[in-house]
């Protein structure tokens, strides 16, 4: 024999109809919505701070890149002077 539940009580979504309007649905709707968007901006934040870390750490390539080519051309010229 298949228990008798009703809607709801397996923890399924209320469908439409009177008590999807109801105000705790309303509340518990809202509550989710609150806690999407700060979800949602945590994330941001997150991915602004990593975004900033790899722009850090292209800029210290950069600089690095620009001194080995520079040491290279000072190689070269010393090399070209001396012969």
């Amino acid at each position: 024999m298949r228990p008798m539940w009703s809607e709801g009580d397996t923890g399924a979504v209320r469908s439409g109809g009177i008590a999807a309007g109801d105000s705790f649905t309303r509340r518990e709707q809202s509550i989710e919505n609150v806690w999407f968007r700060q979800h949602e901006i945590e994330n941001i934040k997150k991915m602004r701070e990593r975004l900033n870390a790899q722009k850090k750490q292209l800029a210290d390539f950069e600089t690095h890149l620009d001194e080995m080519e520079k040491a290279a051309e000072e190689r070269k010229e010393a090399s070209g002077q001396g012969q």
